[in-house]
């Protein structure tokens, strides 16, 4: 996360990019010492671990710099590493979201941990919300292998195979119609969802994710005084 603290590592230059490889490289120490921790208390075989990141960091590839200005792959794409103790490790090529990893907020990966698959390749959401005046408002979507990109302020749609174009350098929009109309009509069903959710809640573009940031808080800090409820409502702010 910028800024970049680094210090790059052995053999890396040291611009901001290698101070970023620095900054994983710290952040992967401190989770060894978190695992090591867990087995010197003797919890780590009772300990569902789960590591993630909130977003993805952009380098230029698409004319950015840092996150929060796009929903192109170096900007969305995350780790999601979850070790349960008894399961085997297996990687899931299928596609999910951020939300899939709290039981309430998306669809349960239960499925996937235990080593089915899905045959629909998996689906996520994002939503660029664009609060900043230079900022562009996008939304996304991935079923499987194939994203949609679309400006919600003119009519600029993109689609990508992320797997044979993971830079996503060819705009495939047009190349099948059926695919396409698919793909958008799965958008805007998260569309409708999103908007459903703020209207019940009176939540609107800017002010979504103050409210999430608030209910998350709320929410943390009954559980630590042992007093939660229920899950935080999510559904008004979704993120892959």
């Amino acid at each position: 996360h910028d800024p970049y603290d680094g210090p790059a590592p052995a053999g890396r230059k040291n611009d901001a990019y290698g101070r970023y490889l620095g900054d994983v490289v710290r952040a992967d120490a401190a989770a060894g010492r978190l695992l090591d921790a867990l087995t010197a208390r003797g919890l780590r075989e009772r300990t569902i671990v789960v590591v993630h990141s909130d977003h993805g960091e952009e380098f230029g590839e698409h004319g950015e710099f840092r996150h929060n200005t796009n929903l192109y792959e170096p900007q969305t794409r995350i780790p999601l590493l979850i070790r349960v103790p008894g399961l085997a490790p297996r990687r899931a090529p299928e596609v999910v979201g951020l939300a899939d990893a709290a039981p309430r907020t998306g669809r349960s990966l239960t499925p996937l941990l235990l080593g089915r698959s899905d045959p629909t390749g998996g689906a996520a959401y994002a939503e660029h919300l664009a609060t900043s005046g230079a900022a562009v408002p996008r939304r996304a979507v991935w079923r499987g292998r194939r994203k949609a990109i679309r400006r919600t302020d003119l009519p600029v749609v993109e689609i990508f195979d992320v797997v044979d174009d993971p830079l996503e350098r060819v705009n495939l929009l047009g190349r099948d119609q059926a695919a396409d109309a698919e793909l958008l009509r799965f958008l805007s069903a998260f569309d409708r969802r999103i908007e459903a959710a703020r209207y019940r809640g009176a939540v609107g573009p800017v002010d979504a994710p103050a409210r999430f940031r608030a209910e998350t808080e709320a929410f943390v800090g009954a559980m630590l005084r042992g007093k939660a409820g229920g899950a935080p409502a999510f559904d008004a702010l979704h993120v892959r």
